[in-house]
C-alpha cells in the first residue's frame, strides 16, 4: 500500500495548498469595488424620463473580482427600469457589467453576482410628459 495515509499529512497538505495559491497569485490580481465608490467609466446613468437626464451613481455593494494582471477592466451599464416615477437617494438604478474577457463564472452564478449594483446619489422625479416626448424625439 504505497502512499497509504499520505492525505492525512497536514504539513504536506498545507504546503501544497500554499503552492497552489502562489501559482494563482502569479497571474491573477483581485479588483475590489468598494460600496459608495464612483466608477471611472460610469459616473452617471442616463435616465431620460427623469427631471435630470443623468443620475449620478455609486457602487452599491463591495465586491471583488479576480482577473489576469494584464487585462484592463471596462465597465458597461444597463438601467434597471426605463420609466420609474421617481428615484430616491440610495435606490438601485443600474447594473454595471464588467468586460473581463479572461473571467469565467461558474454556470450557476447569478446575474447579481456577476455585476455591480449601482445606486443613485440624488433624489429626482419623473419629468413632465412633454419633456419626455421631446427627449424621445430629439434625445
Amino acid at each position: 500500500m504505497n502512499g497509504a495515509g499520505y492525505y492525512t499529512d497536514t504539513v504536506t497538505r498545507y504546503q501544497e495548498t500554499i503552492n497552489i495559491v502562489n501559482d494563482v497569485l502569479k497571474s491573477q490580481v483581485p479588483e475590489t469595488f468598494e460600496a459608495g465608490s464612483v466608477l471611472s467609466d460610469c459616473k452617471k446613468v442616463k435616465m431620460l424620463d427623469m427631471k435630470r437626464k443623468e443620475v449620478p451613481v455609486v457602487v452599491g455593494q463591495t465586491k471583488t473580482f479576480w482577473h489576469q494582471k494584464q487585462a484592463p477592466i471596462k465597465v458597461n451599464h444597463t438601467t434597471l427600469s426605463r420609466h420609474p416615477k421617481k428615484v430616491a437617494r440610495g435606490q438601485s438604478v443600474a447594473l454595471a457589467q464588467l468586460a473581463l474577457p479572461d473571467v469565467v463564472f461558474l454556470p450557476n452564478t447569478s446575474v447579481n453576482s456577476r455585476n455591480l449594483l449601482l445606486k443613485s446619489t440624488i433624489d429626482t422625479t419623473q419629468a413632465p410628459w412633454w419633456t419626455r416626448v421631446w427627449r424621445d424625439i430629439f434625445g
